[in-house]
């Protein structure tokens, strides 16, 4: 039987422009819609982050919420990550396991915030993008001789 969707160990990726360029090693959250109650506080999942010509791969680290993905790991991390324009970038998310029940797209919202290592922040979006995970999709096929 095959794995479905909402099961699946998968990538995600966050495609944005921020508005208030930062400088200063700033540090990007994702926070993830409540359905996504199989995030454990402090796992770590691969992530990298494009924005042309930088491009950085570090862990991103579960905050104690259970539901913030923070890049990168830790306020005290030793990347290049020191600045994003505002160009377009992308974070990418490897290895998270889809929640456990489908939902429809009222099954919540992604935010984003980036702060300064202090905790200010300079830029955030409540509605960072939808969220709608649906069964297996299964057709049965006949084959007529």
């Amino acid at each position: 039987m095959p794995t479905p969707p909402a099961q699946v160990i998968t990538s995600y990726t966050f495609n944005f422009r921020v508005q208030t360029p930062s400088v200063g090693y700033p540090i990007l959250k994702i926070t993830f819609p409540a359905i996504y109650n199989n995030l454990v506080a402090g796992d770590t999942y691969p992530c990298t982050f494009t924005q042309s010509p930088t491009v950085i791969s570090e862990n991103c680290i579960v905050g104690s919420d259970g539901f913030t993905l923070i890049f990168p790991e830790g306020t005290t991390s030793t990347t290049e990550f020191y600045q994003i324009t505002g160009a377009s970038a992308t974070l990418k998310i490897d290895n998270l396991k889809n929640p456990e029940v489908s939902g429809g797209t009222g099954s919540g919202f992604f935010s984003f915030q980036m702060e300064s290592r202090e905790g200010l922040l300079i830029d955030s979006n409540d509605f960072f993008g939808t969220i709608a995970l649906a069964s297996a999709y299964s057709k049965t096929i006949y084959l007529l001789n």
